[in-house]
């Protein structure tokens, strides 16, 4: 199942995401040369995403960052719905966590989970090379918060 793409125009809710100890993941399973579960586990919860879009909640996965995502929702996205739905977005990760990557880690990381930043603000639309682009001080401030979490 692909994702539906969603052109967001005007007022947006940008959420970033990333994986906590991502970079001690990869390494643990590069050590053993045993990368497969962590793309299984992407795969999955690209998989999952694409299900909510189309059943729980509008919203673009304009960006796939590596051990996370930039997701675009409309500017009028209900915040109770939003948290449902990254709350279910939680608990779908730590399962899936526990089944697909912990078993092949040789020790469990001190942080597992995500970390989000949240801003709503303006993004202007436009293709760039052929691809659907925004730019906006709301993709800004998400991602820097995002990153301040970890800190």
């Amino acid at each position: 199942m692909e994702y539906q793409r969603v052109t967001i125009s005007g007022q947006a809710i940008v959420v970033a995401f990333d994986m906590c100890s991502s970079s001690n993941i990869i390494e643990d399973l590069t050590k053993t040369k045993n990368v497969q579960p962590l793309t299984t586990f992407l795969g999955a919860l690209k998989q999952y995403l694409a299900t909510e879009q189309r059943t729980t909640t509008q919203f673009d996965p304009y960006k796939f960052t590596g051990d996370g995502w930039l997701l675009l929702f409309p500017g009028n996205t209900d915040g109770t719905r939003l948290l449902r739905f990254l709350e279910n977005l939680c608990l779908y990760f730590a399962v899936q966590f526990q089944r697909t990557l912990l078993p092949h880690l040789s020790h469990k990381p001190a942080l597992v989970g995500i970390t989000f930043g949240i801003e709503k603000g303006e993004l202007i639309p436009m293709i760039m090379s052929g691809q659907q682009e925004y730019v906006g001080r709301a993709i800004n401030v998400a991602c820097r918060l995002q990153a301040a979490v970890k800190d």
